[in-house]
């Protein structure tokens, strides 16, 4: 035959091997019920001039004894002189277990053409037509495939399962099965780990790094695994690309650690400096939120931080405010009827509550004594709290029989403090006006009684004076 390279895609074997004058080698695979076969088989290679049918157009080429491990083999075959082949031709292949019986032919011929600057494989660069199941491209071999592109090497794929494919001088989208790396002097080293951007490296399993294209040159890696780390010297953009109410690029005067819970750590921060100061501070919210000089250590705002009546929460040392309070105390609520009246605990440890009449309208008079009747046959025990035995006895009504007897409150499963102190202002005076009543009466009944004693010892008298006479 002429010296040229012969093109395969067999049956039973791909990536086939340069065929150079009489003898080429002859890689690939073989596979027995759908398993790879191992032991030894008798090959028998016959060249036709067609796909179906046609001559032969050389004498068969019987390999005897090929070693079959894990299903890959390698052969030297020789066709002799074949200066005949100078168009498509077509492989036959037949195989037996090695040492006799009768040769079992395999579905389809493989395409076979010269090329005599091919380089070597089993694949046309027109492309290959009924490929079997079990071919593919790439070494029968312990050897990396590696691609080049004018001289210069893009990829390498490694012999090693599970090992990590390489990509130089190139870009690429959606690649990887363990392990993707995209951008520019990336390393994605970890098992199931993501690189990506400008100098990311993420070295440990399950991480996920991204690194920006800062003016000097730098490196971002991950320090442990299943960490997932960004760098955008730019700024971090959810769902936009400009601040909040603008059309200023982000910020990055912002940093996040959030260490594994599985450390126990306490050192967990987020960070964001103010538009006047650079001390630390957090704010959450929406529209127009800024942190100046003096501002809370955290924030959770709304509109605006400095409007006080849309602050959902304020922390500075030793004082929690809520929904906008101003109030003075360790923890205090709202700033108006729609969050509390400022009401507010003590640094003393006593809950305070709202009570201004500017607070307060509907007022109407209390029958006191009405009050102080209910109160006397409201029923009063001690109980501990379902759960919460711990905590102590406590004493007191229930709140069904406290809305039942007073209609206070807008359900009759709690009790507000303010009622039951109202309760108790109420059935004080009610008691006293019983008490003055009482009074009254007794001091009427001892008017009378000490009139006719007076009347009696007048009486007496009389008398006592007759008898002397």
């Amino acid at each position: 035959m002429n010296r040229a390279a012969l093109y395969a895609a067999l049956a039973a074997v791909s990536a086939m091997g340069t065929a150079h004058a009489e003898r080429f080698t002859y890689h690939g695979q073989l596979q027995d019920a759908g398993a790879a076969a191992n032991g030894r088989y008798d090959l028998r290679l016959t060249l036709y001039s067609s796909a179906q049918g046609g001559a032969a157009l050389a004498a068969p080429v019987d390999l005897y004894g090929v070693d079959v491990r894990d299903g890959s083999f390698s052969a030297q075959a020789d066709f002799g002189t074949l200066s005949g082949l100078d168009a498509q031709a077509w492989l036959e292949v037949a195989l037996r277990p090695a040492g006799g019986g009768g040769y079992a032919r395999l579905d389809g011929r493989s395409p076979v053409a010269p090329d005599t600057n091919a380089c070597p494989g089993a694949w046309s660069i027109d492309g290959n037509a009924a490929n079997p199941a079990n071919s593919y491209f790439g070494t029968a071999d312990a050897q990396d495939v590696l691609m080049k592109a004018n001289g210069t090497l893009f990829l390498t794929a490694p012999s090693a399962a599970g090992g990590a494919v390489g990509l130089s001088n190139a870009s690429v989208s959606g690649a990887g099965l363990h392990s993707t790396a995209l951008g520019f002097a990336y390393a994605a080293q970890g098992y199931a780990s993501i690189s990506g951007g400008y100098s990311a490296g993420a070295l440990h399993d399950g991480s996920i790094v991204w690194g920006d294209k800062p003016s000097t040159a730098h490196e971002i890696n991950d320090s442990a695994a299943n960490q997932f780390i960004v760098q955008a010297n730019g700024g971090v953009g959810i769902n936009t690309s400009h601040a909040e109410g603008g059309t200023a690029p982000l910020d990055a005067t912002m940093t996040v650690a959030l260490p594994s819970s599985a450390t126990g750590t306490a050192l967990a921060s987020i960070k964001l400096r103010g538009t006047e100061s650079t001390t630390t501070a957090v704010t959450f919210g929406g529209l127009e939120n800024l942190l100046g000089s003096g501002h809370p250590l955290l924030s959770i705002v709304g509109h605006n931080a400095d409007d006080t009546d849309r602050t959902y929460a304020t922390f500075t040392q030793n004082r929690v405010s809520l929904l906008g309070s101003t109030t003075a105390g360790a923890f205090s609520v709202g700033s108006d009827a729609s969050s509390g009246n400022g009401a507010y605990l003590t640094t003393g440890g006593t809950w305070t509550n709202a009570s201004s009449r500017s607070f307060k309208d509907g007022f109407a008079a209390v029958n006191v004594e009405g009050v102080l009747e209910k109160l006397v046959a409201l029923p009063v025990q001690t109980w501990f709290y379902k759960q919460a035995h711990a905590e102590g006895l406590h004493m007191g009504p229930v709140a069904e029989d406290f809305a039942g007897a007073f209609g206070l409150g807008n359900d009759d499963k709690h009790v507000g403090t303010v009622d039951e102190s109202g309760v108790a202002f109420a059935a004080i005076q009610g008691l006293n006006r019983k008490v003055e009543s009482r009074d009254d009466a007794l001091e009427r009944e001892n008017a009378t009684l000490r009139s006719r004693l007076d009347a009696l010892n007048a009486r007496l008298e009389k008398l006592e004076q007759r008898g002397e006479q």
